[in-house]
Parts: structure tokens; sequence; C-alpha cells
């Protein structure tokens, strides 16, 4: 129970921290020129980030930030990257309605609105902005998978150690039995039969033969001496004994 209350706890704590790491800037978005950029405009930007180009591929076609719809990129330098952007139209809030973080920052510059220009024929590939999920949330969600299947195997084991003992000790009990009961010869070996006839109940199944065996025995074994005809009556109550159907049940 221990170890499930100390994964909970580190799940709730690695959650936290990809949140936290989620909620810092992947980049920062600036001008590659002091010119005026207006809404509607094509224009070339630069980004620098330590995304890889994998990394920032799924941000292609997504608004990176404000006004800013990100067509393409070109990897520059090891952080640095030119980007191709579309500046939309300016999107006045919608009442009450909460505003999603980007994770990309202006750089301090400013899309000039020119109302002229509102509501021209663009075509864009329209996209929610969906940004990728943590590498990290991955990371968390696939030790604790391995945990928990781990925290299983090890609350299990001895269920199974237990199983596979009782497997052998019934083995080797039906073993001694059978072994038993086909070497018996003597008074002493034939009774020991009798003795341990709960066991052999449990063990194998010999039916009716062995309520037999156990009425016959059962009726000379109080005499002090067997004579022949005693031990002849029990030994071929055993030969029916050998020859029932043995089941050992493992």
């Amino acid at each position: 129970m221990k170890c499930y209350k100390y994964l909970l706890i580190f799940i709730l704590v690695m959650t936290h921290m990809t949140w936290a790491a989620d909620e810092a800037s992947l980049g920062t978005i600036s001008k590659t020129s002091q010119e005026q950029v207006k809404n509607g405009d094509l224009v070339q930007l630069e980004l620098e980030t330590t995304l890889s180009p994998a990394e920032l591929e799924p941000y292609k076609h997504t608004f990176i930030q404000k006004q800013i719809y990100l067509l393409d990129f070109k990897k520059m330098t090891s952080q640095l990257y030119s980007i191709e952007v579309f500046l939309a139209d300016p999107v006045p809030p919608a009442p009450n309605a909460e505003e999603k973080p980007f994770k990309f920052k202006l750089n301090e510059f400013a899309i000039e609105t020119d109302k002229n220009r509102m509501a021209q024929e663009f075509t864009l590939m329209k996209k929610d902005y969906v940004p990728p999920k943590s590498y990290l949330f991955w990371y968390i969600i696939a030790f604790a998978v391995v945990l928990i299947i781990l925290l299983f195997y090890l609350k299990t084991r001895p269920d199974r150690i237990f199983k596979k003992k009782l497997k052998e000790r019934r083995v080797r009990i039906t073993s001694e039995l059978l072994t038993l009961i086909k070497t018996a010869k003597t008074r002493e070996e034939l009774e020991e039969i009798y003795k341990r006839r709960k066991e052999i109940k449990n063990y194998l199944d010999l039916g009716v033969s062995l309520k037999r065996y156990n009425k016959t025995l059962n009726e000379i074994q109080y005499k002090p001496q067997w004579d022949e005809t005693d031990l002849s009556q029990v030994l071929k109550a055993k030969e029916k004994l050998m020859n029932s159907q043995v089941s050992d049940g493992i």
C-alpha cells in the first residue's frame, strides 16, 4: 500500500513539473528589419529557440502568437530560425473567454493595423492552436506504467511462489502414495495404506476400490496375527487399487 502511495506522490510532483515546464516560453520572435509590418503581410521573421526542426514542425500552420501564423521555417544556426509568417487581422477577444497562452513571445515589436486591408482574401490552412505535448509528460506516463507493472509483479510474486510450492508438494505426495500402493506386501505396509487413506482419497482418484480396500483391511486389522488367507485377501484388494484408473491430479 505504501508503494502505491509513493507512486501517486511521485506522479503528482512530476506532472506539476511538466506543467511548470510547459508554461515557460519556447522561444522569442523578432523582426529582421526596422520596417513596419501590417496585417495581411507575408514577412520573414527570426525565431530564437532551442527546439529542433522536428519539435518545431507541429507548430507549422498554427498561430504561434496573436496574428502571427507560421507558414514555414528554415534553420539558420543551432538556435536561430528564419520563419515565414502571415500577419492575420486582429481578432477582438470574446467576452468572458479565457485567452490561450502562446509558447513563443514577441521581442517588443508591434503589428500595425490597416483597416483598408481587413478581410482581404487570404487562404490559410486553419488549425486550432494545440501545442505539442511535452515529451517529459510521456516519459512520466511510461515510467509510471513500468513502475505499476513492477509493483504488481512484486505483489503477486509471493502468491506464485506459494502455488509453485503447493504444486511441488502435491507431486511429491502423489508419487509417494503411488509407490506405497505398488510396493506394499507386508502387514505393516498394507496397514500404512489404511492409515493414509485420507491422503490417498485427496490425491488419488481410486473411487470404490479404495472403499473396498479400507473395508477389507478394517475387518482383520485388529487380529493379533494374520494368516495366509488374511494376507491374500488384503493383497487382492490392493491389486484392485493398482488396477483402478489413477489420476495424479496435477
